[in-house]
């Protein structure tokens, strides 16, 4: 037979013939094949993808793409927080401590109804309150504080305290923090109300000095308006003109558990923000690790709606936490009402400052976990220690210092809005003079004081240095993505310095240079021209030309580090190219045109299920019909049964569907597949493998990388090997067979064990071939060898040498029949031509520039 076809080679048109012989995962699939009836599968494959095909060329408009890629991003950010709930849930660690201040204020009588004095004006007669507590101090022998008592007891509803004292009429009164105590406790004494301490002492300019002092309360503030009708009625019938001075000379902790609380919510408050806004780091380091958003621009979305849909989505997320905190810190009339203006006007900007330091820090780390723990410890302790530090030096003058740092950290910009609501906008401790005076906008400036400005901020302060902190971070964060954008455009306009030293090229590479520059890119639904890839002083790619016509599978095969996801890269537009171009169907890759793209490594959210995945990028690539791209899709690579199931619970084999699946609904016109079978089972690969070539014929253009050598073969209508970062060969498998597979492969096997009939085959087969022992071993009835091809020698020559070899070989003593079981000579497999071209160039490495 074989004597026979090579007498006819031109007869027959062909070129060349061998003999193979089949692996055994090629039995395990023939046997899968029959039981499965594959044909039907095949036929059925064929007839899905083509519906598919039509479902997916049905594309929204340009305008109704920029939403539905909007929507789809929102729409995996919900999902991906609906799988993290538990982070979220952390912040209720923070919203107990601080409801705790707002329920006490809640709980107390005399808190609910409180306006201020300004607010609603109030009678200032002693008979129109109900019960009340008033004391009054006095240094021994004054006279003064009698007559005030006496008016104060004219009133049946008022209990008045008398307190004579020795010292200083300022620091008595704190005894009446008794008083408050037992007040909490005795229901039945009326509420302490105001309080009057007169001290009359010798001065060296008048004979007697009367100071009087007013306490009053904040939760009572028309307490400080009876206090002065008490006080003047006092010295009505006294002919000495009487002065009077309203000031706070000091406040005093009369309510100590209260003061505690408003330690706890100017604490805890810029806590709790800076915990919200720290969760979106999370989701943006979780896809740039996994390299998710390659997959994205891969699908057509803008890098800046990427942003925008981060910064929308982030703040709806936050309003749900910050509308609890607002309720909780005005709702509880824990602050006043008239303050919640300047509240939103700093939060917005603040929140602004929040989520771009927040993606800054995501840009800076691809550790989620790390970048989180760096943010919270960056906006509380280190800001907590600068603001200690700038806050002491700002009392000595230096404001700018402090202003400096709250520019810096948002959470210091929540600190000092929360110090200024407790001082300027409480219900519950006491507040300023200011409180006594007409009222001011809260939006005012600080004023300075006996020439030193007040180390806090005031409100204007406070709203200016929100907004600019906002812009600060926000020049930081475009800043950082304009960094990357023009290292890779400088990048790409750099002229390569030339190679020296180059290796001669194979004439099979140079006939396909010569065959792109003369058809053109237009010809050629992939065209790449001396594409040339540089990292640093290092050359990982050079000179790769190749063009993959329409429906053709294309095939770049090589060992680890040879090139070929570096060319599938530069291909989707994820690396810039140093020199060289890269064209799909005459568009430029650097005008990004739209292509399906599968990783080597997974790159998916593993907190969606697989029919939202496949949603969200038909969303983004733009398919109308998502839904039904998606049911098909599943179909198509038998996924329909786990379409709910999360990519995380999936197997190794599945994820690599749901791999291809992403390109292929991206694109299933133009597919880069980087190794796209690898941990696939044996009978999965030849379903995917199917899959693709029912692709290939509704005209599908594959760029495959791989490191498999039968899946090359089986695929590929053409293959580039890669060694060194170079194509060193470019052909059909049968082509580089007959070119480079220069040695036939020698099989024996023996119908058992049998050492001393072994020797002698070995010698013989040694003698007649010239071969080289590949497995003679002791106790094995498998024999083989290898030997040299020549061109002289015809396949049916060495048959018929084997077979005279076999038949002089005498039966075993044992047996009373022929002694070998099977034989054959076959040439050298793809597999062998892999590794001759790998060894021709492991010698040779690309020259540095």
């Amino acid at each position: 037979m074989f004597a026979d076809l090579e007498s006819r080679k031109e007869e027959l048109c062909i070129e060349g013939f061998e003999l193979r012989v089949n692996k055994l995962e090629q039995v395990f699939l023939k046997v899968t094949d029959v039981v499965d009836a594959s044909k039907e599968d095949v036929v059925s494959v064929e007839e899905q993808v083509k519906q598919f095909i039509e479902v997916r060329s049905e594309e929204v408009s340009p305008t109704g793409l920029f939403f539905q890629q909007m929507q789809a991003l929102l729409t995996r950010k919900f999902f991906y927080m609906k799988s993290h709930w538990f982070q979220h849930a952390i912040l209720l660690f923070f919203i107990i401590p601080l409801a705790v201040p707002m329920i006490m204020n809640l709980a107390h009588p005399s808190s609910r109804h409180h306006e201020s004095i300004h607010d609603q004006p109030e009678p200032t007669t002693l008979s129109h309150y109900p019960g009340m507590t008033v004391f009054v101090a006095s240094t021994l022998g004054s006279k003064v504080g009698k007559p005030i008592a006496k008016f104060l007891n004219s009133s049946e509803n008022v209990i008045v305290v008398r307190m004579p004292t020795a010292g200083n009429i300022v620091d008595e009164p704190r005894k009446l923090m008794l008083h408050r105590i037992v007040e909490k406790f005795v229901h039945n004494v009326p509420p302490l109300a105001f309080g009057v301490a007169v001290d009359m002492r010798e001065s060296a300019h008048l004979k007697v000095k009367r100071d009087i002092v007013i306490y009053y309360r904040t939760l009572f503030p028309n307490g400080a308006a009876l206090a002065l009708t008490a006080v003047a009625n006092s010295f009505y019938k006294d002919e000495t003109p009487i002065t009077t001075t309203i000031g706070v000379e000091q406040n005093y902790p009369l309510e100590v558990s209260i003061i505690g609380s408003a330690t706890m919510v100017t604490t805890l408050t810029p806590i709790f923000v800076t915990f919200i806004f720290t969760y979106p780091i999370l989701l943006l380091a979780t896809e740039r690790r996994r390299r998710t958003i390659i997959m994205y621009l891969c699908a057509r979305m803008p890098r800046y709606l990427y942003w925008i849909a981060a910064f929308v989505g982030d703040s709806l997320t936050a309003i749900v936490p910050l509308i609890v905190l607002t309720v909780a810190l005005f709702g509880s009339l824990y602050f006043q009402v008239r303050c919640l203006p300047l509240y939103l006007l700093v939060i917005f900007p603040t929140c602004v400052s929040f989520l771009t330091q927040s993606y800054i820090f995501a840009m800076i780390f691809r550790n989620g976990a790390l970048a989180t723990a760096l943010l919270q410890i960056f906006n509380v302790i280190i800001a907590g220690v600068s603001i200690f530090v700038g806050g002491t030096i700002a009392s000595k003058g230096g404001m700018i210092v402090i202003q400096i740092l709250t520019i810096l950290f948002p959470s210091a910009i929540i600190f000092q809005l929360s110090l200024f609501l407790e001082s300027r906008c409480s219900t519950i401790h006491k507040s300023h003079a200011h409180t006594l005076t007409p009222p001011q906008s809260i939006f005012r400036f600080c004023h300075n004081h006996d020439g030193i400005k007040d180390a806090s901020f005031c409100g204007a302060e406070i709203l200016l240095t929100a907004y600019g902190g906002a812009v600060f971070q926000l020049i930081i964060f475009t800043g950082l993505a304009l960094r990357t954008w023009l290292a890779q455009r400088i990048q790409c306009r750099r002229e390569p310095k030339e190679l020296t030293g180059r290796p001669s090229e194979d004439n099979d590479v140079v006939e396909e240079r010569e065959r792109v520059d003369s058809m053109g890119t237009a010809s050629y639904a992939v065209c790449a021209q001396n594409l040339r890839k540089d990292y640093g002083k290092k050359t990982a790619l050079r000179n790769a030309t190749f063009g993959v016509s329409e429906g053709e599978i294309f095939g770049l095969l090589g060992p680890c580090g040879s090139g070929k996801s570096t060319i599938l890269a530069m291909l989707s537009g994820v690396y810039p190219v140093t020199s060289g171009r890269a064209y799909f169907d005459g568009v430029d890759v650097e005008e990004r045109p739209l292509v399906g793209y599968c990783t080597q490594a997974h790159s998916l959210l593993n907190e969606l299920t697989i029919k939202q995945t496949f949603k969200l990028f038909a969303k983004l690539a733009g398919a109308r019909q998502s839904t039904r791209c998606a049911e098909l899709l599943m179909e198509i690579l038998q996924l329909e049964a786990k379409a709910d199931s999360v990519v995380d619970n999936c197997s190794c084999g599945e994820k690599r569907r749901i791999s291809i699946g992403v390109s292929l609904i991206v694109n299933p016109r133009l597919q880069l597949l980087d190794e796209p079978t690898t941990g696939v089972d044996p009978r999965t690969r030849r379903s995917l493998w199917q899959v693709l070539t029912a692709f290939s014929s509704q005209g599908s253009t594959i760029v495959m990388a791989s490191d498999s050598v039968d899946e090359s073969d089986a695929l590929c209508s053409r293959i580039a090997f890669l060694a060194n970062g170079e194509i060193v060969g470019i052909g059909n498998g049968d082509h580089l067979r007959q070119l480079y597979g220069n040695s036939y492969l020698l099989s024996i096997t023996m119908y058992g064990p049998d050492n001393t009939l072994a020797a002698q085959i070995d010698s013989e087969v040694q003698r007649v071939f010239e071969a080289s022992p590949l497995t003679v071993v002791d106790n094995i009835p498998g024999l083989s060898w290898t030997f040299p091809r020549s061109p002289d020698v015809p396949l049916s020559e060495l048959y018929s040498n084997l077979v005279d070899l076999v038949d002089s070989l005498p039966p075993t003593p044992k047996r009373d029949r022929f002694p070998v079981k099977d034989f054959y000579i076959v040439a050298a497999n793809l597999e062998d031509v892999f590794h001759a071209i790998a060894k021709r160039n492991m010698n040779q490495s690309v020259e540095k520039i």
